[in-house]
């Protein structure tokens, strides 16, 4: 945050106004943050996850919001909509074949 503040200018601001323009450059950077990518070998529907965005704590299934695509899935944070984490499917034979 003290990061954040040396890069505002102060010029003409109050300190609150220089705190609240700090604060909304640090949750934007929060809401760009991109989602942890994962194996699927690594995932566990009982892993603990965490959003960086509202600080909803819990796991892929208690969530509640896992969507299934054809080669990833992805859980949202059932809070604010955040993207927390993709989870890539191990490939076959054919899908790395089809690559070359």
């Amino acid at each position: 945050m003290k990061r954040l503040i040396a890069l505002i200018s102060t010029k003409g601001k109050t300190s609150k106004e220089v705190v609240t323009e700090a604060y909304n450059a640090y949750l934007k950077d929060k809401e760009n943050e991109r989602a942890r990518i994962i194996e699927y070998a690594d995932y566990n529907k009982n892993m603990p996850l965490k959003c960086p965005v509202c600080g909803w704590e819990g796991t892929p299934k208690i969530s509640g919001l896992i969507e299934y695509h054809n080669d990833v899935l992805d859980v949202t944070c059932p809070k604010c909509k955040k993207m927390l984490l993709v989870v890539a499917y191990p490939q076959t034979k054919n899908d790395s074949q089809s690559l070359t």
